[in-house]
């Protein structure tokens, strides 16, 4: 895992869902960390993550 990125959730992929505090220690972006190392961004915060969820 590179350096200011931390895992809170995994896929059934085996991706990991991980707060990014590499651009901010005050709010850290959500990101997902591929099998490959690669990061995709998937939300600003962890509030957008969660109010961007559905049923």
């Amino acid at each position: 895992m590179p350096e200011g990125i931390y895992p809170f959730g995994d896929t059934p992929g085996g991706e990991y869902l991980c707060f990014d505090f590499r651009g901010s220690l005050q709010q850290p972006r959500i990101v997902l960390v591929t099998i490959e190392a690669t990061i995709h961004p998937v939300a600003n915060s962890f509030q957008d993550l969660m109010e961007g969820l559905h049923d």
